[in-house]
């Protein structure tokens, strides 16, 4: 054995074939993770109407979750059409969820459309309400700043004006902090105090990398003295450490929730630990 090796290593074309070897892997650029393949895309398409038809309200639900998993136009098209219908608020609910996280141009204007298309029942229904927004909010896109602004403080529920104020905050552009500053000398008042004050902060300072604090006022006279010269950056500025936790908490999922220790239960000891309502919370 040592002695073919050394033939081996005396053989010019061997030792050439050898270092060319490394140098042919290191030169080959590195492949892209590629999307479904057109026959996946089929297949999840034919599937998902098959399972959002079926009677089972279980079988609809898990069809309703598994479609983020083929991230594609094809598939938000079709889980729109079979599941925003549905009769089962869960299934509905399942179905706006996962278009949240389908991120293609065909989830955002799915969601859209069935925004103004239900416009009454949402009124109606603050929880799916909510979601809607969130899930219209994770798209980060220009094209929703018109729905996250229209009506805003028409909703009765706090929790659902809070949802368009940081899904706008996703929406890295001039026209969402000119709106934010809109919303906040609305909701501000003569004393510049508003219910929603800590949200538009929080959604301000995600946007400009600058905290005024809660208070309406402050931010106008900064707004009128950078309004001009203010540049949005494409990636969001560091966040002091408690507006990143409320941040991040507001947009994880809630799986991450749970395990990040921030599920419902620990929220609901926390409250009485603190002894403070959930409407104490959102006054202050």
């Amino acid at each position: 054995m040592p002695n073919l090796l050394l033939r081996l290593l005396c053989c010019p074309l061997f030792v050439a074939l050898l270092l060319a070897a490394p140098a042919r892997s290191q030169d080959e650029p590195e492949q892209a993770p590629k999307g479904p393949s057109p026959e996946q895309i089929e297949a999840a398409v034919k599937q998902l109407e098959v399972d959002l038809g079926s009677k089972d309200v279980a079988v609809r639900l898990r069809a309703a979750k598994e479609a983020r998993k083929t991230s594609c136009g094809e598939v938000a098209k079709a889980l729109a059409k079979h599941g925003l219908r549905d009769k089962e608020i869960n299934v509905k609910q399942a179905v706006i969820d996962s278009l949240g996280h389908i991120l293609v141009p065909a989830g955002l204007e799915a969601l859209l459309d069935h925004g103004n298309r239900a416009k009454r029942e949402l009124e109606d229904d603050s929880t799916t309400h909510t979601l809607l927004i969130k899930s219209i909010g994770r798209h980060d896109a220009e094209d929703a700043i018109p729905y996250l602004t229209k009506d805003l403080f028409s909703a009765r529920d706090r929790r659902v004006v809070q949802a368009r104020i940081l899904s706008l905050a996703r929406v890295r552009s001039m026209d969402s902090v000119e709106a934010l500053i809109s919303m906040s000398r609305k909701a501000g008042g003569r004393r510049g105090n508003s219910r929603h004050g800590n949200d538009l902060r929080l959604a301000l300072c995600v946007l400009t990398g600058v905290d005024n604090g809660a208070q309406s006022s402050k931010w106008n006279d900064w707004w009128n003295d950078n309004k001009k010269t203010l540049e949005i950056s494409k990636d969001p500025a560091p966040l002091p450490r408690s507006l990143a936790k409320q941040w991040d908490r507001y947009w994880a999922d809630p799986k991450e929730k749970v395990e990040e220790g921030e599920g419902e239960g620990d929220e609901s000891k926390d409250r009485k630990r603190k002894g403070k309502s959930e409407k104490e919370k959102g006054d202050n």
